[in-house]
């Protein structure tokens, strides 16, 4: 079977000014506004599931009497009777994508070790695999999607 080749270029945006729609309420406004998965609420997410089922389970994302999932940062013994374990952050900038992916990927990875501030981070290792979330060989990926998600891996690789 021939190996698939992807051939990828990348074109300016056309970038134009914001304009609002006349007939825009506030409501309607805010109901977009909170829509978007950067401000709703993702308690859904983190009650759908056990999340100490192993006991290993140091910090979860749901702190305080209220379960309220506030966490940047989970944190995890990697055994019953040592001191020792695993950090993990999340970084997400979407909206810095549209216009520059190198620039959401530079973002996103600053967020996420600002999060990881908060565990007790004595020595980084960042893993060099890419979970499915970050796939770059997705199939579904239009061609659009797939040159600005490439200028984006170009810059993590690279850092």
């Amino acid at each position: 079977m021939p190996r698939k080749e992807f051939i990828l270029e990348r074109c300016k945006p056309d970038l134009k000014p914001l304009t609002l729609e006349v007939n825009l309420t506030l409501k309607d406004a805010l109901d977009r506004v909170l829509r978007l998965p950067s401000v709703a609420s993702k308690r859904y997410l983190t009650n759908k599931v056990d999340r100490c089922v192993t006991g290993l389970v140091a910090q979860q994302q749901c702190v305080g009497p209220l379960h309220t999932p506030l966490a940047d940062v989970a944190v995890t013994a990697l055994s019953y009777f040592d001191k020792v374990g695993s950090a993990t952050a999340i970084g997400e900038q979407p909206i810095k994508g549209l216009i520059d992916p190198a620039c959401m990927a530079r973002m996103s990875v600053g967020e996420a070790l600002t999060n990881l501030v908060f565990a007790c981070i004595t020595d980084l290792k960042v893993r060099s695999t890419l979970d499915n979330s970050d796939n770059l060989f997705s199939a579904d990926l239009t061609l659009l999607v797939s040159v600005f998600f490439f200028h984006g891996f170009v810059f993590i690789v690279h850092c």
